[in-house]
């Protein structure tokens, strides 16, 4: 699932939504539906606001409307130019600055605890001697010893669960966290890859706490 974005309830019969809906000669309520898409694509390709990478016709085709939106919603206060070629959202950060900085925040969060972990080592006895064993990878082998029979391949079913589960992430970032779990030195070692996965997900977002032991790809 994508971001959230915050939308103001007084919208709906702003004066500038009238302006832009006269602007365009469309009903007021497929006004306010440009501008969701508007913003739902800045906040995902445009995050700062600035739309200066964007032609007219790039915008409207991301908006899937005719070549008059842009000069429309120039006119009707939502797009600013600065008379040098750039544009930006009118009060983009004033509006959704707080999803922003949260959504920057998550991602350092997620970056130091991968570092973090990624090198973890302690001395752990053996019957012949001390030897080096990363923690996670002896944590995860004693939940692997209690699992049930399961289809345990990284399968692209598997993947899309994972993205439907961490549904308030970004495709992308579960993709590449499932990517960064198989590329680590305890993968190899993990007969039952899926929930190798599961527990690297799980320790990366760990405000995910919805158990997901029901979400690999059991044999039938």
């Amino acid at each position: 699932m994508g971001t959230w974005i915050r939308f103001d309830t007084t919208l709906t019969r702003h004066p500038k939504v009238i302006r832009l809906a006269a602007h365009l000669d469309i009903p007021r309520h497929q006004a306010i539906g440009i501008l969701c898409e508007l913003w739902s694509f800045a906040i995902n390709y445009a995050e700062d606001g600035d739309l200066s990478q964007f032609s007219d016709a790039e915008i409207s085709y991301a908006l899937e409307q005719n070549g008059n939106t842009v000069k429309a919603l120039v006119a009707a206060g939502f797009i600013e130019e600065d008379g040098n070629g750039g544009r930006h959202l009118h009060d983009w950060y004033e509006y959704q600055g707080v999803l922003i900085n949260r959504r920057a925040e998550n991602a350092k969060k997620q970056k130091r605890y991968r570092e973090r972990n990624r090198n973890v080592t302690v001395t752990l006895p053996s019957r012949n001697g001390a030897t080096e064993r990363n923690e996670t990878e002896r944590d995860e082998t004693i939940e692997e010893q209690q699992l049930p029979k399961r289809n345990t391949r990284i399968t692209e079913s598997f993947v899309l669960r994972m993205v439907e589960k961490y549904r308030s992430k970004k495709p992308q970032e579960v993709r590449e966290a499932v990517e960064d779990a198989r590329g680590h030195s305890s993968h190899k070692k993990w007969s039952d890859k899926q929930r190798h996965v599961q527990n690297w997900l799980r320790r990366t977002w760990p405000e995910a706490t919805t158990d997901l032991s029901n979400w690999g790809d059991r044999e039938l």
